[in-house]
């Protein structure tokens, strides 16, 4: 796998001796001097970044001393992907430490040069402390979750139980409403015989009277 190159945005060119704006943007020393120089601006001043106008304070000695930009390269061809690592594009050294003010990797000799007044440490450290930093973000998240599981069971439950309530209640009013009809229509059975038995002694009483009267 060939070298990564990089396009220096004002060349066009493969990027020299790159530095790197606070935007991240990076650039070829030669090209960010020129830059500073045909603006006529002086050490202290600020100006806007090339690429993405985002305003940028020149140096207060030179522009060299603006952050070194690394870049991972890696190995020729024949060199087997375990063995591929990450160098630096200026020193060729390994890219051990990190700089926070920068939030690129760098190598030793970069924190002693273009980094030796920002803060850095060991990338592993780096690392290792932003592993634990999401562990601890998605503890919380899982506990969460597990809870909105178990509350979600539970109203799972809940209805399923409910559902269960109506359809006893349902079907008692169905039995209870069905007794009723039966309870009716035995009183009115026997209100229908009753009065059957009224009609027929009224008819017999006034047949009687027809007879005595005559």
């Amino acid at each position: 796998m060939a070298a990564e190159t990089t396009e220096c945005p004002i060349c066009k060119e493969e990027i020299q001796n790159p530095r790197l704006l606070p935007c991240i943007h990076s650039f070829c020393l030669k090209c960010l001097e020129e830059y500073c120089s045909s603006s006529g601006s002086l050490p202290g001043d600020k100006l806007p970044c090339p690429e993405c106008r985002t305003e940028f304070e020149i140096p207060k000695k030179v522009v060299a001393d603006l952050p070194v930009r690394t870049f991972i390269t890696s190995r020729p061809k024949e060199t087997p992907p375990s063995a591929v690592s990450e160098t630096c594009f200026e020193h060729e050294e390994r890219l051990r430490m990190y700089c926070s003010d920068c939030s690129v990797k760098v190598c030793s000799t970069c924190c002693f040069e273009g980094h030796r007044t920002h803060s850095y440490k060991k990338y592993e450290q780096v690392v290792d402390k932003f592993v634990r930093s999401i562990d601890d973000a998605v503890d919380p998240l899982t506990t969460s979750v597990e809870r909105l599981r178990c509350a979600a069971a539970q109203v799972e439950k809940e209805r399923n139980k409910l559902l269960d309530n109506i359809s006893l209640v349902e079907q008692k009013i169905k039995e209870r409403a069905q007794q009723v009809m039966q309870s009716v229509e035995l009183q009115m059975s026997d209100l229908l015989q009753e009065l059957q038995s009224l009609k027929s002694a009224a008819e017999i009483a006034s047949r009687c009277n027809a007879i005595c009267c005559d």
